[in-house]
């Protein structure tokens, strides 16, 4: 689902928006879910988020990497602080 700012966009700025989240540049990389699947089984037995939020915590973990936020999400950034990643809020 889209966001209301951004289903709002004037169709030409929607469409290229749409476009660009789904035809990523061959330089990034998605990690597996088949990798990612243990992780995730193993780290929602300690943090309470939804199917989203585990899936960003897994993945930050698997790749050791920091995470950048649009909004505020205190169970996340706990999680996250809680398995030594980092999360910050750009707008």
């Amino acid at each position: 689902m889209l966001s209301t700012s951004f289903s709002g966009l004037p169709e030409a700025i929607h469409a290229q928006a749409l476009r660009a989240l789904l035809e990523l540049p061959e330089r990034i990389g998605l990690a597996s879910l088949r990798t990612l699947g243990p992780l995730i089984g193993h780290l929602s037995r300690r943090h309470r988020l939804n199917a989203l939020g585990i899936e960003v915590l897994a993945a930050a973990v698997h790749l050791q990497a920091d995470v950048y936020l649009s909004a505020p999400a205190p169970r996340l950034q706990e999680a996250l602080l809680a398995e030594d990643r980092h999360a910050e809020i750009v707008r």
